[in-house]
């Protein structure tokens, strides 16, 4: 049992150090000194620093799936109240909330500046999103010749998602009061029906 705390508290330290510093910028002695063990329990069971980045990338991608996972859908619910709430969803994922902000920003830095570590993790992370989105969009926006632009709009909302949350966080002053995750994603759901009328229409 005490290996297993030891173990936990380590995770623990090292998600937001790792977060806010990054793999290259992050120590392992840091690490230790916010978890409360030495070097040698670190080594013991993570062996070195990539060992530690790939198990807190892990819990980081698995407790975010886990806290805002994609809703079942009834063969009856219509393709617009997929949408949204599949945007809610995603706008959830990124939301940073208190005692898991650093999961969002850990897994948005992977993103944004890849290590290259746990990339596969990374590209499911991009791409279930994407198999959960398509067949709406495929609803939305019939037609074979449409492909193409069902792609481009499920990358599009997507990254609306992800960094909805980051213009609100870094330009407070431009918006109030933060809006609501659900505010949020009927604005996201708003434009992608628009623009989704359009092709329509074209």
């Amino acid at each position: 049992m005490a290996n297993e705390e030891a173990r936990a508290r380590i995770l623990q330290a090292a998600g937001p150090i790792l977060a806010a510093k990054g793999y290259q910028g992050a120590t392992i002695r840091e690490i230790c000194e916010a978890s409360g063990v030495n070097v040698a329990a670190v080594n013991y069971h993570f062996r070195n620093k990539r060992t530690l980045y790939v198990a807190s990338l892990g819990l980081a991608l698995e407790l975010t799936a886990i806290r805002a996972p994609f809703p079942r859908w009834s063969p009856e619910e219509p393709a617009e109240v997929r949408l949204k709430e599949c945007v809610y969803t995603l706008v959830e994922r990124m939301a940073e909330l208190n005692d898991v902000a650093w999961q969002t920003r850990l897994i948005l830095r992977e993103c944004l500046t890849p290590t290259g570590i746990r990339s596969d993790e990374i590209a499911r992370f991009v791409q279930l999103p994407m198999d959960v989105l398509l067949p709406i969009l495929e609803e939305l926006l019939p037609g074979d010749s449409l492909q193409s632009k069902r792609i481009w709009l499920g990358y599009s909302i997507f990254s609306q998602c992800m960094f909805a949350k980051i213009a609100f966080a870094l330009f407070p002053q431009q918006h109030g009061d933060p809006p609501s995750s659900d505010e949020v994603a009927q604005r996201i759901t708003d434009l992608s029906l628009a623009a989704i009328s359009r092709f329509n229409q074209e």
